[in-house]
């Protein structure tokens, strides 16, 4: 498999270039997909915090 690592802070992201997927490591160091649920939650997370600090 064709791999490109990327470390960002303390966070390990392993990005398979041949396909349309981004895989990071769980706390056991196994591979998980990132989904589009994931994504989202993420994104709606950010966007309450931000509102949180401008009010």
């Amino acid at each position: 498999m064709n791999l490109t690592e990327q470390l960002a802070g303390s966070h390990r992201q392993i990005v398979d270039s041949n396909k349309s997927a981004c895989l990071m490591l769980n706390d056991q160091g196994q591979e998980i997909r990132v989904t589009q649920a994931m994504v989202v939650s993420l994104c709606q997370q950010l966007i309450k915090q931000c509102r949180n600090i401008k009010n």
